[in-house]
């Protein structure tokens, strides 16, 4: 199920994909919703009803979540049981350009150190900084089968990958990291 421009859908439509996602819940494989045209008048309650639903699916390997204006307690609470639910089956996950910032990333490690057979993880473009580096190596120590990993668009500089590089090492299956220094730029010009 791949709902793109979700930004655009009224809160009735809400509940009509959610009715969807409720009843299909135990056969959908895939999601991906894309926030990136929201409205002025999209609440965060219609993402709220989107991922109160989704916490029914049991077989989800991909989930997607793209400019995702998500609460950081209620909505992250309600995206970590839907993690958990499918920590057996997850692959990848992508919440990008959401702004779930530090705090955030901290809450939704919560739910990120189950996914044992996650193979990608996107958190581009969230505002995270060198202040998240604990808890991704708390994330990063729980993900043996990682071979990809998207930091692109944060505020984690050199410092940050350098705080990261021991877990990025245990690792196995890494792959890529695609990451942004900006401190590293800035230190090259100097």
């Amino acid at each position: 199920m791949i709902v793109s421009r979700c930004g655009n859908l009224s809160l009735p439509d809400c509940q009509v994909v959610a009715r969807i996602v409720r009843h299909h819940g135990d056969l959908i494989q895939k999601v991906e919703f894309n926030f990136d045209n929201m409205r002025e008048n999209f609440q965060k309650e219609n993402v709220s009803i989107l991922l109160q639903a989704l916490s029914v699916c049991t077989c989800l390997k991909v989930l997607r979540l793209h400019w995702c204006p998500i609460s950081l307690v209620e909505g992250i609470n309600t995206l970590n049981r839907v993690l958990h639910r499918n920590a057996q089956t997850l692959e990848e996950f992508e919440m990008s350009d959401s702004y779930i910032r530090d705090e955030g990333l901290e809450h939704l490690s919560h739910g990120l150190q189950h996914l044992h057979k996650l193979k990608k993880l996107n958190i581009s473009g969230n505002e995270c900084t060198n202040k998240s580096c604990s808890t991704l190596n708390f994330i990063l120590s729980h993900l043996p089968s990682l071979t990809s990993l998207d930091l692109f668009g944060t505020q984690i500089g050199y410092s940050g990958l350098e705080a990261i590089t021991p877990a990025l090492q245990k690792c196995k299956h890494i792959e890529s990291v695609d990451i942004c220094c900006i401190e590293l730029e800035e230190e090259d010009e100097g």
